[in-house]
């Protein structure tokens, strides 16, 4: 399930995000496949797995990053309370995920 998660490319399909949690040393990329009542979330090359249920899975989006189209966010699931990026693509799918409404961007002109 997880090398499938991660050949899976975040703009092909509706049900998959992608956010990168800031470390001391590097990066860590994670993708998740969001599904009914839980999420499947893993970091690259499957080093660590969750699955976590709906409730207990939030993302707190702080705003537009200062480089490219990323915001800043801050995610919590299992225990976890990481600091990173996510796209916004991503970052409305978990939007739409958690609460079922499709929640408008702004478009900008």
């Amino acid at each position: 399930m997880v090398s499938t998660l991660w050949k899976t490319n975040p703009k092909d399909t509706t049900d998959a995000i992608e956010f990168t949690a800031a470390g001391l040393v590097h990066a860590t990329r994670w993708k998740g496949r969001l599904d009914d009542g839980f999420a499947l979330l893993a970091t690259a090359g499957g080093s660590e797995v969750r699955v976590v249920m709906k409730d207990a899975f939030e993302v707190e989006d702080r705003g537009k990053g200062l480089i490219g189209k990323s915001h800043k966010a801050t995610l919590r699931f299992a225990g976890k309370k990481l600091s990173g990026a996510i796209g916004p693509e991503s970052l409305e799918r978990y939007q739409q995920w958690k609460t079922g409404v499709v929640i408008p961007r702004a478009i900008a002109a």
